[in-house]
């Protein structure tokens, strides 16, 4: 299996509940608390929403990139990465 902390720490630093996320994202609570606990592989489907409600890359959400999509360069205004 994966890792799948992040998951749990972007819920975590939204202040969302196992419940709210589901509801936010249209799926079973219970498959976010698989997918945090690493019983479960995140599809891509399903990462592909994740990542879209946080803001931040599949690879990021996975743990394969230490780089959040989401963070921006304040420079100018723009995404460090897309």
């Amino acid at each position: 299996m994966g890792d799948n902390t992040r998951l749990k720490k972007l819920r975590m630093q939204r202040c969302l509940s196992q419940r709210e996320l589901a509801e936010a994202i249209s799926i079973d609570r219970s498959m976010i608390s698989l997918y945090e606990n690493d019983h479960r592989e995140i599809p891509t489907s399903t990462a592909k929403l994740f990542a879209d409600f946080f803001n931040v890359s599949i690879d990021y959400l996975l743990g394969k990139d230490s780089i959040n999509s989401g963070d921006i360069n304040k420079r100018n205004g723009k995404r460090l990465y897309q």
